[in-house]
C-alpha cells in the first residue's frame, strides 16, 4: 500500500527535478555567457589601453601643432613619448609617428598640388618631428589619407604596403595636417596579442579563441590549431573600436559629418550595445538577440580586430545541453534507484510475510505429524499398562505398533536434524556409492507402503554408476521424492525410478502419474516451508522441507535438483550428481 503511494510520488519528484534542472541549466548558460563576455571585455580593455589609447596619449589639436611647428619645440610630445615607453607593455609596438600635411606650401621647397609629391611628411626621431624624405612612404600615407579624408570615423586603421598598421587621426576638418601612428604588425601579432591573451584568456580551457583581422580575413591569434566551430561563434567581440575613442573626445575643432554621432555618444553607444547583447534568463527573449548562441555581437561590422570564441563541445548551447542531460541522467538514476529500493523492500517485506506464514504452517504441520505417532504410542501403552489387552497376539501387535510409530517418530526427528545440518557442517566425509544399490535399498524401505497403495513400480538401474558422497544424505533425499509420490500421486498409482550416466553426470529420475505441479507454483517448490495449494487444501501431511532438502543435498554434492512437468503423464524430479572420478 505504501509502495503504491511512494512510486507515483517519485514520478512527481522526477518531473519537478527535470524542471529544476532546466532552470539551473538556463542560469548556468547565462553565467557562462557573463563570464565569457567579462573575459572578452577585459581583453578588449587591455588592448584599448595599449593601442586605442595611443591617439589620446599623443594626439594634439591643430592650434597646438602649429605653435609647436612655429617654435620648433616638441618637448611636450617628447615627455609623453618617454612616459609611454616607461609604462607600455610593448613600447616597440609603435614603429613611428608621422605628421602629414596635405595642402599648402611645403616647407621643404617642393611644389604643391594634388600629387603625392606635394605632401609634406614629418617623422618623429625621438626629439623632433623632422622632415621625412622617403617618397614611397609619403606616397603610401598620402594614398591612405586621400581615401579616408572625408570619412566620418574619428579613428581608422589601415595596413600599409610595408606591413605596418597605421592609425589615421585627422586634426580637424579644416586642417591640412593628419596625425599618423604606425604600428609594427609583427610586434602586434607575435608579442603583444599573445601576451594579453595569455593573461586574460588563461583558464578558459573549455573554449577555443581566435583573433581575426577583418581587413583581410586573416587569423592573427589562435588558442589552438583547430578552426572547427568558428563562423557560428559563441562570442564576437571587437578589440579596437573607432567609436570607443570618442569617449576621450576628438581634438579641438574636429567636427563630424552630417548624420554622424556627437562625440559624447561614442562611449554611451558602446555601453548600450554591450548591455542589450546579453540575455537575461529571467526576461526570456524580450531583451537581447534572438540567437542565444551569440553572447555578444556589437552592432558595428567595421571593427578591425575581433575576438571570436566557440565552446569545444561545438557551442555553448551544446555544452549546457550536455550538462543538462548529464544532470538529468544522474538525478533520474538516483530516483530510479530509490524506486528499485522501494520495490525491493516491498518484495522483501512480502516475502518475509510469506515465510512467516510458511513457518507457521510448518510448525502446525510438524506438530500434527509428531502428535499422530505420539497419540498412537500413548494409546497402545495405556491399553497395555491398564491390562485391557491380555491376549498374547494382541499384545504383540500393540508392541509392533509402538515400535513402528516410534521408528516413524525417530525418522521424522532425524529428517529435521539432517535438514538443519546440511550445508552448515564442514566438508562431508565422502565415500564411493553405487547408485543402483542405494536406489534399491531406498525402494525396499517403501515396499510395504507401495504395495498397500497399489503402486506399480518401474525401475531402470544400470550397474556400475558410482558417485562420491554421503550415502545417508542421498538416501534421505531420494526417500523424500518417493514419499512425495506416495502422498501426491496416489491416484496414478505409478512410480518410475531411472538411473543413467551422461558425460560427467549421473541422473536419478523419479516419475509418477499424478496431477503434476501447476506452472504458477513451480518457481517456489524448492523453497523452504513451501507447500502447494492442493496439498494445503487436501491437508496432505508434510512439512514443506522435503524438496528443499533434496536440492540442498544435491548441491552439497556439487549437483542440483530439477522438476520436469510431463503434462498428463504426471511429474518427474531429477537428481543430478557428478560421477566419481576414477583414481589412477
Amino acid at each position: 500500500m505504501l509502495t503504491a503511494f511512494l512510486i507515483p510520488l517519485l514520478g512527481f519528484l522526477e518531473i519537478l527535478q527535470l524542471r529544476w534542472i532546466n532552470e539551473v541549466a538556463e542560469r548556468e548558460r547565462f553565467r557562462l555567457m557573463q563570464g565569457l563576455s567579462a573575459t572578452a571585455g577585459q581583453l578588449a580593455a587591455a588592448f584599448q589601453n595599449e593601442i586605442g589609447i595611443l591617439p589620446a596619449v599623443f594626439g594634439f589639436d591643430r592650434r597646438e601643432l602649429e605653435e609647436d611647428i612655429a617654435r620648433d619645440d616638441w618637448s611636450d610630445f617628447k615627455e609623453r613619448w618617454e612616459l609611454w615607453k616607461a609604462y607600455a607593455l610593448e613600447p616597440s609596438i609603435v614603429a613611428d609617428f608621422h605628421l602629414l600635411r596635405t595642402s599648402g606650401a611645403a616647407t621643404d621647397g617642393s611644389a604643391t598640388g594634388g600629387t603625392p609629391s606635394s605632401y609634406e611628411l614629418r617623422v618623429w626621431d625621438g626629439s623632433d618631428f623632422a622632415i621625412d624624405r622617403r617618397s614611397d612612404l609619403k606616397e603610401a600615407l598620402g594614398a591612405v589619407v586621400a581615401e579616408r579624408k572625408r570619412k566620418s570615423a574619428f579613428l581608422d586603421t589601415s595596413t600599409l604596403s610595408d606591413g605596418t598598421e597605421a592609425l589615421i587621426l585627422p586634426l580637424g576638418p579644416d586642417s591640412e595636417y593628419w596625425f599618423i601612428i604606425r604600428i609594427d604588425r609583427e610586434v602586434l601579432v607575435e608579442r603583444l596579442i599573445p601576451l594579453l591573451a595569455d593573461r586574460y584568456l588563461y583558464g578558459k580551457t573549455d573554449y577555443r579563441f581566435r583573433i581575426v583581422d577583418r581587413s583581410d580575413g586573416s587569423t592573427i591569434y589562435a588558442s589552438d590549431a583547430s578552426e572547427a566551430g568558428f563562423g557560428e561563434n559563441d562570442l564576437s567581440f571587437p578589440l579596437l573600436r573607432s567609436d570607443f575613442m570618442m569617449a576621450f573626445g576628438p581634438p579641438e575643432g574636429t567636427e563630424m559629418e552630417s548624420g554622424g554621432d556627437p562625440p559624447a555618444l561614442g562611449l554611451l553607444k558602446t555601453r548600450r550595445d554591450a548591455f542589450f547583447a546579453l540575455v537575461d534568463p529571467d526576461h526570456g527573449d524580450s531583451q537581447g538577440p534572438k540567437d542565444k548562441r551569440v553572447i555578444l555581437r556589437m552592432r558595428s561590422n567595421n571593427d578591425r580586430w575581433v575576438l571570436e570564441a566557440v565552446h569545444k563541445s561545438g557551442s555553448l548551447a551544446a555544452a549546457v545541453r550536455a550538462m543538462t542531460i548529464r544532470s538529468a541522467a544522474i538525478g533520474t538514476s538516483i530516483l530510479a534507484l530509490l524506486a528499485v529500493a522501494l520495490v525491493t523492500l516491498a518484495l522483501a517485506f512480502r516475502r518475509k510475510q510469506e515465510l512467516a506464514e510458511r513457518q507457521s504452517e510448518f510448525i502446525a504441520s510438524v506438530t500434527h505429524e509428531l502428535k499422530t505417532p505420539i497419540a498412537v504410542i500413548r494409546s497402545a501403552a495405556d491399553n497395555l499398562a491398564d491390562g485391557i489387552i491380555r491376549d498374547a497376539d494382541k499384545t504383540a501387535r500393540y508392541g509392533e505398533t509402538i515400535r513402528q510409530q516410534g521408528k516413524r517418530l525417530s525418522d521424522m526427528i532425524d529428517r529435521l536434524l539432517r535438514y538443519s545440518r546440511i550445508g552448515d557442517d564442514g566438508p562431508m566425509e565422502l565415500r564411493s556409492i553405487d547408485l543402483a544399490e542405494l536406489i534399491e535399498r531406498t525402494l525396499d524401505r517403501f515396499k510395504a507402503e507401495l504395495n498397500d497403495a497399489g503402486f506399480r513400480v518401474e525401475r531402470t538401474l544400470p550397474a556400475g554408476i558410482r558417485v562420491s558422497g554421503d550415502a545417508t544424505a542421498l538416501e534421505l533425499a531420494l526417500a523424500n521424492l518417493v514419499s512425495n509420490a506416495l502422498k501426491h500421486a496416489r491416484d496414478g498409482a505409478f512410480l518410475g525410478v531411472d538411473l543413467h550416466a551422461d558425460g560427467k553426470w549421473a541422473t536419478v529420475s523419479v516419475r509418477d502419474h499424478g496431477n503434476g505441479i501447476p506452472r504458477t507454483e513451480r518457481r517456489a517448490i524448492f523453497e523452504a516451508f513451501y507447500r502447494g495449494q492442493e496439498a494445503r487444501e487436501r491437508q496432505t501431511g508434510g512439512s514443506g522441507l522435503g524438496l528443499n532438502l533434496v536440492r540442498r543435498v544435491c548441491r552439497s554434492h556439487g549437483g542440483n535438483a530439477f522438476y520436469q512437468g510431463r503434462g498428463a503423464l504426471g511429474a518427474a524430479f531429477r537428481m543430478r550428481l557428478p560421477l566419481e572420478v576414477a583414481n589412477g
